[in-house]
């Protein structure tokens, strides 16, 4: 029985390019960060509606992401086909993983790993996932030990988080994996893998705004003490005027910003700041000092996702943009 099936999604832009791959030397494992979304969900959101949602939006707030095989407790399914990119490790400025540098969608195979509602993995999920990469592993030659990575590894992006705050998770992970490539029976998880540790006891969370800077709904719930279930995500999704909730990309995003700014605005989430030259006056030399584009056009788009309406690059844009990124 094949441990994944085939349903590509259509070529596009945002999420299935076409460009072929230059290797597949690693795999690559994500979680999908969206608790509740099965596969089969991840095929019909990155077929149709990332789709249609970014043909709506302006250019600068468009997503380009995808993966080859999201995974679940129930199946697997591949909606690239293994010889083309997928828009999945490429983020951020930071490169780990010398192997796949320059471009990791290039050179690996993204698998993703399904979250139940309370944002756990269920133990099916991790199996099936495994011998996915067992598959793999024979497919391409890979060693299990050497060639699963992470998303963390790469970009240092919190993906997938579980993991990445317990890293042995994952080593035990490549270790069943490995004994399953050679023939062996291998030990089984303790318990499934929750989707962030809990805080310590003696560090009660705030019941409002909290420390959390990412675009995680879940995680910032639970950094606010709250819970993040699906159904209380969708209660709350009702209260603040979002209607028939689902769990997807989007509706999370909106929850995230409303309830960051108490119901009142929609605004886009704030981005966390990075560090960088902190004595330069120039918003130019500043991109470069954190290894981003300082070209006209991506400042432009710097510019609008700051909230910096109509930027020509006037020295009053420039200083005020400055001063938004470094936060």
């Amino acid at each position: 029985m094949p441990v994944w099936s085939n349903d590509y999604i259509k070529l596009n832009k945002y999420s299935r390019p076409g460009s072929k791959l230059t290797a597949r030397r690693k795999g690559v494992l994500h979680y999908t960060a969206n608790p509740g979304a099965t596969a089969r969900n991840h095929v019909t959101y990155f077929g149709k509606t990332l789709i249609e949602m970014n043909d709506r939006l302006p250019a600068s707030q468009r997503r380009y992401a995808s993966a080859h095989i999201f995974v679940d407790k129930k199946e697997a399914i591949c909606i690239i086909p293994l010889n083309e990119v997928a828009y999945a490790a490429n983020d951020g400025t930071y490169r780990g993983v010398p192997a796949l540098k320059p471009n990791a969608n290039f050179l690996s195979i993204s698998v993703e790993m399904c979250q139940e509602k309370d944002g756990s993995f269920h133990p099916d999920t991790i199996a099936r996932t495994e011998d996915v990469f067992v598959e793999l592993s024979k497919m391409y030659g890979w060693n299990p030990l050497n060639d699963i990575v992470r998303h963390y590894d790469i970009t240092h992006k919190n993906c997938p988080a579980p993991w990445v705050s317990n890293g042995q998770k994952f080593i035990d992970f490549k270790k069943r994996v490995n004994a399953k490539l050679n023939g062996k029976k291998p030990n089984k998880p303790s318990k499934p893998a929750q989707a962030q540790s809990k805080p310590a006891a003696s560090k009660k969370p705030s019941s409002t705004g909290g420390s959390y800077t990412g675009d995680s709904i879940v995680d910032y719930l639970k950094s606010v003490g709250k819970d993040s279930s699906f159904s209380n995500r969708a209660k709350l999704a009702a209260k603040h005027g979002i209607k028939n909730y689902k769990g997807t990309e989007k509706q999370n995003l909106e929850l995230l910003n409303k309830l960051r700014v108490g119901g009142k605005t929609s605004a886009v989430a704030k981005p966390a700041a990075k560090k960088g030259d902190q004595k330069t006056g120039s918003i130019v030399d500043y991109l470069k000092s954190i290894g981003e584009d300082s070209s006209l056009a991506n400042r432009k788009k710097l510019a609008a996702k700051y909230g910096i309406k109509n930027y020509s690059g006037t020295a009053a844009q420039n200083t005020a943009l400055l001063k938004k990124m470094r936060g």
